[in-house]
This record gives structure tokens, sequence and C-alpha cells, in this order.
């Protein structure tokens, strides 16, 4: 039952807080678009994975990560030109045409899956704030065991909804037709707006005194 209860909560809390329009979520329509299901699947059991193993280490190694704040001063600063560079991308990237023009291949949509999930260390944070909150309320054992059922019911929410942004991506291109002409662009609005954020972050929290 234990090991049940890790799993539905892991699974939920991945799941809504996944849910916000975001860059995995419209490049996972993109994919969809481009590749059809079969890209996305592989796309997102990408992200999944890479997912599984930052919640882990965020987990297993939270006391060590509370107690070097500059760990987290590192991650944080890190984040500003990660996301600078992959707007720039997606900015200068042009969309396929048509699905017979693109040349990316099932194989590139999972690359971009390990790719874009490794570009976000803010993933390691986020589930370093929430294991240690799940810990501390009893919720979260930090073992082995446990930390991979947890990981694994992250992944699964993950996964799930990006897949549920692909199933619907066909309804929500044809709401907004000129949606898929503009889909890298507003990937790189929405990167370059991380970018400000995360510089308002980092100076209103002072992380760059503990560099």
């Amino acid at each position: 039952m234990v090991y049940i209860s890790h799993f539905l909560l892991a699974f939920a809390v991945s799941y809504v807080g996944s849910i916000p329009p975001g860059m995995l979520n419209l490049t996972a329509i993109e994919i969809t678009r481009t590749e059809k299901l079969i890209g996305a699947w592989l796309f997102a059991l990408a992200c999944g994975f890479i997912e599984f193993f930052q919640g882990f280490l965020a987990l297993k190694f939270s006391d060590f990560l509370t107690a070097n704040q500059q760990i987290e001063c590192y991650i944080q600063v890190s984040v500003i030109p990660i996301f600078l560079i992959l707007s720039i991308i997606y900015f200068r990237q042009k969309p396929p045409k048509t699905q017979k023009e693109q040349s990316n291949t099932n194989k590139t949509a999972f690359y971009k899956g390990i790719v874009l999930s490794l570009a976000n260390p803010l993933a390691v944070i986020f589930w370093l704030v929430w294991g240690t909150y799940f810990s501390q309320q009893g919720l979260l054992i930090l073992d082995n065991w446990h930390i991979s059922i947890f990981m694994f019911g992250v992944s699964v929410g993950t996964v799930a909804t990006l897949m549920t942004y692909s199933f619907l991506s066909e309804i929500i291109l044809k709401k907004i037709g000129s949606f898929s002409r503009w889909i890298n662009q507003i990937i790189g609005v929405i990167l370059l707006s991380l970018v400000f954020y995360q510089i308002y972050i980092v100076i209103t929290k002072d992380y760059l005194s503990c560099l």
C-alpha cells in the first residue's frame, strides 16, 4: 500500500505540475504534427526517462544539496544562458511546411526529449523541494526503493501529460489555425520569458553572492 501511495502521489504532482503550457508541452505538439504519435511517444518517454534520474538524484542527495546552498546558486544561474541559447535556436528554426519535407526522424524526437530535459536543471530543485516537503510530512520514505517508486510515478505523470497534449494537438491546431506556423516562435518566447524571470529570481534572491 505504501508503494501505491508513493506512485499515486508522484503521478498526481507530476501530471498537474506539467499541465501549464511550456517548452516541453509545445514541443510535443510540434512533434505530433510533424512525426505523428510515434514520435510524440518517443519524445515523451525520453523526457520521463531523464526526469526520473534528475528527481532520483535530487531526493537521494537532498540532505547534501540542502546543506550546500552554493550548488543551488550554480543551478539557478546556469539556467539563464541555457534557456537563452535554446530560445535563440527556436527563434532561428523554421518549421517544416509538410510532413514529407521535414527531415526529422523518430530517433531525433527521442534525442530532442533528452536534450530539452537535460537543459532544464530546475527540475532538480523542483523535486528537491517537493521531496523534502513530502518527507517531512511522512508521505515519502527516502530510501532507494521508495524513491525509485516515487520517481517512476513522476515519469509516468510526465509522459501522461505530454501525451495528453499530443492527443489533443489536432483539436488545438484546428482551433488556432496559424498556431502550427508560429510554434517555434512561441516556444522561443516562452524560453526568453523564462530567461527574464530567472534573472529576476537570481537578483532578488541574491544568488550571485554565493558563487
